[in-house]
């Protein structure tokens, strides 16, 4: 994979927006997002929407790839829509070496996390506070989502993971939902001590 990491390392490096594909997960939709890191394993890039404005991050694997594309006409508008916004987070540092420790890494900046199991379904996402993780099994403590609002217990494969993301505009929302209707949560989603 010489050739993808010498142009992650350039993208990454001169802040580029572009296009990453991942059809054999995500269909044929393209992200537009900003490259933030790479390993041999995953790749941590920040969220635009078609708008410009920031939409949170996402790690999914490296090997998920099928196209990059950057340099056109309508990635520049975009570029210019999104240097508007003046707020636009500082991605944090990730430890993107294993699947592990990047469920642990996101967990521990945000508070939580999404996991996304795209070759099982690429439909569904799962969305709360992990309990514990190794490399076979991810144990959630669950965010319901708008309809339902409640909590429960979740164990996933690890190895099933295709991607994560935090701190998108709908999980901003579904974390908020569930600190207004459950006093027992404070203001990041994490359970309150009494």
């Amino acid at each position: 994979m010489y050739v993808l990491d010498k142009y992650f390392q350039e993208l990454q490096t001169s802040g580029e927006i572009v296009n990453v594909y991942r059809e054999q997960t995500e269909g044929s939709s393209a992200r537009l997002c900003r490259i933030n890191a790479f390993s041999d394993f995953a790749v941590y890039a920040t969220n635009f929407n078609d708008d410009g404005e920031y939409d949170g991050i996402m790690i999914f694997r490296k090997d998920d790839v099928t196209r990059l594309r950057w340099g056109d006409n309508e990635l520049e508008a975009q570029r210019i829509l999104i240097e508007r916004f003046k707020d636009i987070p500082v991605a944090p540092k990730l430890d993107l070496g294993n699947i592990t420790k990047i469920i642990e890494s996101v967990q521990n900046n945000f508070g939580y996390v999404s996991i996304s199991t795209e070759e099982i379904n690429d439909e569904v996402i799962y969305i709360g506070e992990v309990v514990s993780v190794d490399e076979d099994f991810l144990v959630l403590n669950e965010y319901g989502f708008k309809d339902a609002l409640d909590r429960s217990m979740l164990i996933l494969r690890t190895p099933e993971v295709t991607r994560i993301d935090a701190d998108d505009k709908y999980l901003r929302t579904i974390l908020y939902l569930h600190t207004k209707t459950n006093k027992s949560l404070d203001e990041t989603g994490k359970q309150r001590l009494f």
